[in-house]
């Protein structure tokens, strides 16, 4: 198995930008397991409740769907950190794989 811990610098708040990086990182190594910070979404250090809650996404937002995409186009699994939004705030992980969501 090849495993490959994909180091981020993400921007705070610029979600797409943060994950088209971390995407175009994993192309540039194949692995069978990409591991990807908490938070690399989205960027920390929230001021507060609500900028949280704003940059927050379900477990299927955005994030999902582009890494989603990813581990089935590449045959591979996915381990990612984001800020989940559901009848409150919580501070989740996802694991992806080429055939549906592990968790």
């Amino acid at each position: 198995m090849r495993l490959a811990v994909v180091q981020t610098n993400p921007v705070f708040g610029k979600v797409e930008a943060n994950v088209q990086a971390a995407v175009e990182l994993m192309q540039s190594a194949p692995a069978d397991l990409y591991v990807l910070p908490e938070l690399f979404n989205t960027g920390y250090n929230f001021i507060d409740l609500d900028e949280a809650e704003g940059l927050a996404e379900s477990p299927t937002g955005s994030t999902y769907t582009a890494l989603s995409r990813f581990a089935q186009q590449n045959s591979c699994y996915v381990i990612y950190g984001f800020a989940e939004k559901a009848n409150q705030l919580y501070n989740s992980s996802a694991l992806l794989g080429p055939r549906r969501t592990l968790s």
